[in-house]
């Protein structure tokens, strides 16, 4: 997934490099979600072997060890951040798309009002899943201390965390796809122009997709309601990877 994600980045810069144009402002956004991409994925790594080690005492198939429980603090204190660096890489990517929307509807007033209320519902999202992250456990020292956030509100908050962040994530591409699509066929260019750009737009759906699957597994594979760490992991990785914004024309 790294390898696939610095790919597409690769192509993107190597293309601006190639027409000799200025980074825009989109650029930096998509450098940024690569950076959190990046950071969040060798997170997971360092935590794999020993979220699998906690993962077999979890499920009995082996005792309790000497330093089980700072082995869980450990992993407690890499997810939260990797979290807020899942939802950071998807948004950067929604707003790169929108910026590059905002080029497309100069001296349009009516599309340019409708751009600022998606920014600004898509900025009010983003920061729904941070608070929503912060708050799915009853306290910050409760959640990176063993054994502290597991009441029953706190596994109903993270529950509502896991599927706010669900919903808003679809919404927000729902939104990003079907807003410049009119555009878009308006514009003199030709036909396989205009439908390579939608296609671009069109990833949304990709994306929307592998968000279902990712709740739906991770819900199913629960013990509780409560959703599963291994599964949290792995399914962030691969939402992340395939939500990259595609390389630009």
């Amino acid at each position: 997934m790294i390898a696939l994600a610095t790919c597409f980045i690769a192509v993107r810069l190597a293309i601006r490099a190639w027409k000799r144009r200025f980074w825009l402002i989109e650029d930096v956004a998509v450098c940024l979600a690569w950076t959190c991409f990046i950071a969040m994925t060798i997170g997971y790594i360092c935590v794999t072997d020993t979220l699998y080690r906690i993962s077999d005492v979890g499920n009995k198939e082996k005792p309790p060890y000497q330093g089980f429980q700072e082995d869980t603090v450990f992993v407690l204190k890499i997810f939260f951040p990797n979290t807020l660096l899942l939802w950071t890489t998807l948004w950067l990517v929604k707003f790169a798309l929108l910026l590059q929307c905002r080029r497309l509807i100069d001296r349009r007033p009516n599309y340019i009002i409708i751009w600022w209320i998606i920014v600004g519902l898509t900025s009010l999202f983003y920061v729904g899943c941070i608070v929503t992250e912060f708050t799915s456990c009853h306290s910050l020292h409760a959640w990176f201390t063993f054994g502290q956030c597991w009441t029953e509100r706190d596994t109903r908050a993270s529950a509502v965390s896991l599927f706010y962040a669900f919903a808003v994530d679809i919404i927000t591409d729902l939104m990003i796809m079907i807003f410049p699509l009119r555009i878009l066929w308006n514009l003199r260019l030709n036909r396989v122009r205009k439908l390579s750009i939608m296609a671009i737009f069109g990833v949304g759906i990709v994306c929307i997709i592998t968000s279902i699957i990712r709740v739906a597994n991770i819900h199913s594979k629960a013990q509780s309601s409560q959703p599963a760490p291994s599964w949290l992991m792995l399914w962030a990785v691969v939402e992340a990877a395939i939500g990259w914004d595609p390389p630009r024309m």
